[in-house]
């Protein structure tokens, strides 16, 4: 079972209370920073992806048609692609389920092509904004959200709370080990006896898990 720290997770209310304050400022067409931060959570608390994984996301890489989206697993690295010294070089891509929550949310508000987040205004010399100073961006973000949601400070990597979140729904809905291996992208298992595996697919277990928090 992979490891999961309750005590690091946002509870099912505190992602209610963020959601809500989410989905008014993904709207918000006028304040770029408060429509990315309310993307942010809404995507991280449906798909428990690493900030570094939320960084990389792109429009293009959603299929909405099968309800899929691509992601850039930096922590499993293809050796033939990975260079020493090069950041999120060597990432492993994965194919993930889109929840139906995260889906009726990010459908209406959808662009062809481009990053999921990016910068709203040039660094401080003028070059593009590096992959980590990004995650550092997204991860204020989410401290924005919290705050006004009214929801307790959990750990200093924010957006992790967010996976702990996801792991312990899953874990809860009766999601089988694999299940919560495959979504957090975790590269092993401890087994147990706990829980088995079902037969329903990823996405239905997926919905059921994240009912409590997107109904």
């Amino acid at each position: 079972m992979p490891h999961l720290h309750v005590w690091r997770a946002i509870t099912p209310e505190h992602a209610r209370r963020m959601l809500a304050v989410a989905d008014t400022w993904i709207v918000d067409l006028d304040d770029p920073l408060r429509r990315r931060a309310g993307l942010l959570v809404i995507v991280a608390i449906f798909t428990g992806l690493r900030a570094s994984e939320l960084a990389r996301l792109n429009w293009q890489e959603f299929f909405w048609e099968r309800r899929e989206v691509l992601v850039n697993r930096h922590k499993k690295r293809n050796p033939r692609t990975w260079r020493k010294g090069v950041p999120f070089s060597g990432a492993v891509q994965e194919i993930l389920p889109i929840p139906d929550a995260l889906y009726e949310r990010l459908f209406p508000i959808r662009r062809e092509s481009g990053p999921l987040f990016r910068p709203t205004r040039p660094s401080t010399h003028g070059t593009p904004a590096s992959m980590q100073s990004l995650t550092t961006l997204l991860q204020r973000d989410w401290h924005r959200v919290r705050k006004a949601a009214n929801v307790p400070y959990v750990s200093r990597t924010a957006i992790h709370a967010a996976r702990h979140h996801m792991g312990l729904a899953m874990r809860d809905a009766g999601l089988s080990p694999y299940d919560i291996r495959d979504q957090l992208g975790h590269s092993s298992i401890a087994v147990s006896d706990s829980y088995t595996r079902g037969g329903t697919p990823h996405r239905e277990k997926l919905n059921a898990a994240l009912s409590p928090v997107s109904d």
